[in-house]
Order: structure tokens, then C-alpha cells, then sequence
């Protein structure tokens, strides 16, 4: 028995054990009329009786009729609870086929139960996502829409309508919905910003999301932020210069880039623009300065690339020698730059050059298949076949085929080609040359340039 119901009995027992005592003490008292009238009276105890007797059968009445009243109520919360419970196991299945790709099968769920239960909240977000990944975006906003009306302060419902809108190419409609979003809770206003910003960025319009980014940047003020958070904001600032120069409102992009190269030193993409800018406007020795310092803060090929072709372009091959011999005196690169010097005097026939500099290569960096690629070659045109065969073989052994030569230090996607900003992870600046990492044997992405040969 639960202690409260034995507590109840007790104390009722107490009472009824007092009552009898009070009435054997006081019987000749209890049994006096009691007179409602000169001619009509009661003996005292049957009075007392009969007003305890009223004072308990009002309230049972009246119990008694509220329970009445309240069945209809009862029976149908108790067929809403069921109904409920069988809706639940409904949906718990429903969602278990949308994360099993079975799309179809999900979507009839969710409607059977939305028949039955037009506002289960969590079936309106659910049917709507999987509309929306179905591409039925009309059907999915409509919901959400729902949704929303339905828990006005659900933050929920107004992400779905923004990623509706989003996947629906509402760029507008998307925009709103994420102000709505911010302008509620601004406090926790770093995610929704941080989509705006991804809207603008696909819609490459840099100058908006430029403002964004400033705002994400306040709200981070005095938190860790995270290196792909730094690279938004030098990747905008980087783009706008682009459509800068795009525009040809050349001085305004070259402010930009320099400003970016003195605010980051290590950030390749500016100093390959800017060089390229100056060079433009006919300053080579300016864009030569700013491209050499580029080498030097990141130690990419890109520049040796830039370097190389620009004297190339000008007819002037033993100019491209020098700088790049330059370069590889002055900094930490040398091998790098060595081996873009070898492939560079292949190029222009001086075959004797480039095998000396490769056979230097073979013992310093061993693992640079492009090297031995390069070497063994050489070694052919020289006629020393039996060398070239030995290097061939150890290609042939060590070879991974297709192995690009540049990777992202973020996410280690590979590309064949040098790129300012990474295609998985969007990262600016990201794309490095591992040069001592087994890979193909081709070559570093060179732009077409003409070949020159010294005799």
C-alpha cells in the first residue's frame, strides 16, 4: 500500500476513534433534542450526523457529475494518446526510409500521417526537407510555411523556408528569411550569417559578402577563431580585387593586392595577381620583385612558373635562367628551383644542362618521381640506354599512375594544375607542391610558352 493512501486510512481511523470517544463522553448531551421548531426536533447526535452526512454528498455530487461531464473529453484524449503513439511509430519508420534513400516510400509515410495528424510538427520539417531534396520546392515551402505558423519561435521552420528558398534559386527570398532569422535572435546570429555569406559567394557577388564577412568577424571577436575562418576573409577581400581588375579598375585591384600582401606575407594568390597586374602595366621589375617575394613566403612553383614565362614571352630565355639560378641561391627552394631549371634548359634544348642538373637531383631529393622521369629521358637522348633503362625500371616499380602534383594542406584534395582556391574545400591559397611525395610523372602545370633553343 503507498505510504500516502496508508497515511489517509490512518488519520481517517484516528478520527472515527476520537468521534466515538467524544460521543460515549458526551451521550446524555448528544441525545437532547435539538428544536428547528417549537414541534419539530431532533436528537442532537442524529443532527450532527445528517450535516456530516450533507457535507459529504455535495462534493461527491458534485464530483460525480464533473466526471460525467468530462468523459467525452477522457475517451478522446485516450484515442488522441493512442492515435498519437501509433503516429510516432509512423514517423520513427518514415525517417528511417528518407536515411535509407528510400525517397517514395518515406514521402507516402509522412503524407498518411499528415492525413491523420495535419500538424505533427516534426512530420511538416521532415516532409518538406525530403520535398525539397525531391526538388518540389513549392510543396516543401508550403509546408515549412505551416511549420512555422505552428511554432512562430522555432528557429527550425525558418532555417528549412531559407534552405527552400535556397535550393529553389530564391536568392532573395533566401536573404529575407535569414535577416528574419538574425534579426531574432541576434545572439546566435554566426550561422545564419554564415549561410548569407555562401549565398553571395556562389553568386560571386564578393562586395556583399564582404559586408557579411565583417559582421561573422565581430561576432567572433574574442573567440578562437579557426583557420578557414581567417581564409574567408582573405579569400573575399582576394576576389573583390579580382573583379576589380576584371572591370579594369586596375589601380583600385592593385591597392587591394598590396594590401593583402603587407597584411599577409604567406598568401600566394595575392602576390601572384599583383605580379601579374604590374606586369600588365608594363613594370616587369616590380612584378619580378613581387613574385620573387611570393617564392620566398610560400615556396609555390606557381612563381617559377610566372617568372619563367614571362621571359619566355619576351624572347628571352637566358634572362628566365638567370632568375630562377637566382632564386635558388637566395632561398630555402633550391631543389625545387633546380628542378624547375632542369626542366627548363629541356625545354630549351641545352640537353648537357639539363642532365647535369638532374643527375644533382637523383641523390637529393630520391623520391621526386618527376625527376627520374626527366633523368631517365635525358639519359636516353644521350644514347647511355642502359642508365636511362635502370631509371625507367625504378618508375615502372614505384609509379602510381595518375598521382597529381599538387594537394590542399586543408582537406589533401589533389589537382594537376595549380589553382588560387581549392574545388572541395573552397580554401584559398590552400594548393601546395609536395615535391619529396611519390607521384606521376608529369609535370607541374607550365603555361604554353614558345621553345627556344641557344644553338
Amino acid at each position: 500500500m503507498p505510504f500516502k493512501r496508508l497515511l489517509i486510512t490512518l488519520i481517517g481511523l484516528g478520527i472515527l476513534i476520537g468521534l466515538f470517544t467524544l460521543f460515549n463522553l458526551n451521550q446524555e448531551q448528544l441525545k437532547d433534542p435539538f428544536h428547528f421548531t417549537q414541534q419539530r426536533s431532533l436528537p442532537t447526535w442524529m443532527v450532527f450526523f445528517l450535516v456530516a452526512a450533507v457535507s459529504l454528498i455535495i462534493p461527491f455530487l458534485s464530483g460525480l457529475i464533473h466526471e460525467v461531464r468530462n468523459l467525452p473529453k477522457a475517451w478522446s484524449s485516450r484515442r488522441k494518446r493512442k492515435m498519437d503513439s501509433e503516429v510516432e511509430k509512423e514517423y520513427a519508420i518514415a525517417m528511417e526510409e528518407m536515411q535509407n534513400g528510400e525517397e517514395e516510400e518515406a514521402l507516402e509515410r509522412f503524407r498518411s500521417i499528415l492525413s491523420r495528424s495535419p500538424e505533427h510538427f516534426e512530420t511538416l520539417l521532415a516532409c518538406g526537407t525530403l520535398l525539397r531534396n525531391m526538388e518540389s520546392f513549392p510543396e516543401a515551402i508550403d509546408l515549412h510555411k505551416k511549420a512555422n505558423r505552428l511554432r512562430d519561435g522555432d528557429p527550425r521552420t525558418l532555417s528549412c523556408l531559407a534552405g527552400d528558398y535556397e535550393a529553389a534559386g530564391d536568392l532573395s527570398s533566401a536573404v529575407a528569411i535569414l535577416g528574419e532569422m538574425i534579426s531574432r535572435r541576434p545572439r546566435q546570429a554566426l550561422k545564419p550569417y554564415r549561410r548569407m555569406r555562401a549565398l553571395w559567394m556562389g553568386e560571386k557577388d564578393w562586395d556583399k559578402a564582404w559586408k557579411i564577412q565583417q559582421r561573422i568577424q565581430d561576432l567572433e571577436k574574442g573567440k578562437a577563431r579557426e583557420e578557414e575562418s581567417e581564409n574567408f576573409s582573405l579569400g573575399i577581400r582576394y576576389e573583390m580585387a579580382l573583379g576589380r581588375k576584371k572591370d579594369s579598375r586596375l589601380k583600385e585591384a592593385e591597392q587591394m593586392l598590396r594590401r593583402l600582401v603587407k597584411d599577409v606575407p604567406a598568401f600566394g594568390p595575392a602576390h601572384l595577381e599583383l605580379g601579374r597586374i604590374l606586369s600588365q602595366a608594363g613594370k616587369d621589375s616590380d612584378a619580378l620583385k613581387i613574385w620573387k617575394q611570393g617564392f620566398s613566403e610560400t615556396g609555390s612553383p606557381v612563381f617559377l612558373e610566372a617568372v619563367q614565362d614571362l621571359y619566355l614571352t619576351a624572347e628571352e630565355p637566358m634572362k628566365a635562367i638567370g632568375a630562377i639560378r637566382e632564386l635558388s641561391r637566395e632561398g630555402d627552394h633550391s631543389s625545387l628551383c633546380r628542378l624547375f631549371l632542369g626542366r627548363l634548359y629541356e625545354r630549351l634544348e641545352m640537353v648537357d644542362q639539363a642532365l647535369e642538373e638532374f643527375l644533382g637531383l637523383e641523390s637529393e631529393i630520391p623520391n621526386s618521381q618527376i625527376a627520374l622521369f626527366h633523368l631517365a629521358h635525358l639519359l636516353e637522348r644521350r644514347g647511355k640506354h642502359q642508365e636511362a633503362a635502370a631509371r625507367y625500371s625504378r618508375l615502372v616499380d614505384e609509379w602510381t599512375c595518375g598521382t597529381p602534383e599538387y594537394s590542399c594542406r586543408h582537406c589533401d584534395t589533389v589537382s594537376q594544375e595549380w589553382r588560387d582556391r581549392c574545388e572541395s574545400c573552397g580554401l584559398w591559397g590552400s594548393l601546395t607542391f609536395p615535391l619529396q611525395m611519390t607521384s606521376s610523372p608529369g609535370d607541374p602545370h607550365i603555361s604554353v610558352a614558345p621553345i627556344y633553343s641557344t644553338g
